[in-house]
């Protein structure tokens, strides 16, 4: 059971505006796994302008079929996609404050995700302060400043609506900044010093902002310091509405309490990250305690050489990972290497099962063979393509 589909049991009007990523087929869409509402794409990434050109499966760049949809309809022209996924938005609160009925939206930006294209009226004073001209960078901050605006209009529909104080907004994100692609690669994204980047289990990858805003019942202004999990969403909302009956067993935490000041202690005592077992690339978080087994840099990923390391690191004093103490502290090295073994003892069976990916390899296959120079697509499609 997904979020969307335990909160409709309870009766909210449910809405997924903007990416889903979970299956590029509508018979496993989300029309079909609980939400009411769609307006978005099914794929990873999406043209901000050509509402035809997006990913169409994992490992091809972008085709001409792969829509953006409103329901199952393509949609045929639209705004820039951060405005219009806003618009939608709006329009949805809007209608489900007028029927006085709960609702639960998903506002799922793609932004700032390649391809990476900006309007000029937001790239613009980037480029005046360069005579001109502009870089990766500004791209990329032009964009953020699309998504900010976007999120302001949505706050103040929801104050002019007079539901922002009974509001819980969320606002994350699924993974760090898209730093460093390696050698003579452009930098487009950076954060803030930790190592490296998205796809990688340090702390770059995997330590993202956190956001809750709930004036009602949350207190504002203050910065919680223990770390919590995305696992934990799902949990604090089944706090929330207070169900007879948990819908299942739950791998989060209601944080309620704990941002509530109602209980002091860490939500969290141990936190794990991995991939399947076979890739032995895993991390696991121990108060302040990390020991991760990855790919060094991600100039060892792009070269092909995947040199895999494993490292010890006290986050409280080295939040970077830049100070390797598995020599000093073997036994800390072997505490947490038996957590994650009983860890995965756990994990269900992986669900690309060797069917799923012959399927998979045949329709890239195909699609290959119909566009060749698919990566050209990313470069010279609708206006707005600078990289």
């Amino acid at each position: 059971m997904m979020i969307q589909e335990y909160l409709k049991s309870l009766g909210y009007a449910t809405a997924l505006i903007g990416k889903w990523h979970l299956g590029y087929h509508h018979e496993i869409g989300p029309l079909h796994r609980g939400f009411d509402r769609f307006y978005g794409f099914l794929g990873g990434q999406h043209d901000y302008f050509d509402p035809r050109l997006g990913d169409p499966t994992v490992g091809f760049p972008l085709d001409y079929d792969a829509y953006v949809f409103d329901q199952k309809e393509p949609v045929q022209k639209m705004d820039y996609l951060t405005d219009e996924l806003t618009q939608r938005s709006i329009q949805f609160i809007e209608e489900q404050t007028k029927s006085k009925k709960p609702f639960f939206l998903y506002l799922a930006y793609n932004t700032p995700h390649p391809p990476m294209q900006a309007k000029w009226e937001k790239l613009e004073k980037y480029a005046l302060k360069r005579s001109g001209k502009f870089n990766h960078r500004d791209i990329t901050r032009a964009m953020i400043d699309s998504l900010d605006d976007g999120i302001g209009r949505i706050m103040t529909k929801l104050k002019e609506l007079e539901i922002e104080r009974d509001t819980l907004i969320i606002f994350t994100s699924d993974n760090g900044g898209a730093d460093d692609r390696g050698e003579g690669q452009p930098v487009v994204q950076h954060n803030g010093g930790l190592r490296p980047r998205k796809g990688f289990l340090w702390e770059g990858g995997i330590r993202v902002p956190f956001i809750l805003h709930w004036p009602k019942k949350l207190p504002t202004g203050i910065t919680y310091i223990h770390p919590v999990s995305h696992l934990d969403i799902f949990a604090t909302i089944v706090g929330i509405t207070k169900p007879s009956q948990l819908p299942k067993p739950l791998d989060g935490i209601n944080l309620l309490p704990y941002l509530q000041g109602k209980i002091k202690n860490m939500p969290h005592q141990t936190l794990f990250w991995g991939f399947e077992s076979e890739v032995d690339r895993w991390a696991i978080r121990k108060g302040k305690w990390k020991l991760t087994r990855d790919v060094v840099s991600p100039k060892s990923q792009y070269d092909g050489t995947n040199v895999l390391v494993a490292e010890l690191h006290d986050l409280e004093n080295d939040p970077e990972e830049r100070i390797n103490l598995s020599a000093k502290y073997p036994e800390k090295v072997k505490e947490l290497t038996e957590l994650k073994e009983k860890f995965y003892t756990k994990c269900m069976p992986t669900i690309a099962t060797q069917s799923v990916i012959s399927a998979w390899q045949k329709d890239l296959q195909n699609r290959r063979e119909k566009l060749p120079h698919s990566e050209q697509l990313r470069r010279d499609g609708a206006p707005g393509h600078w990289l």
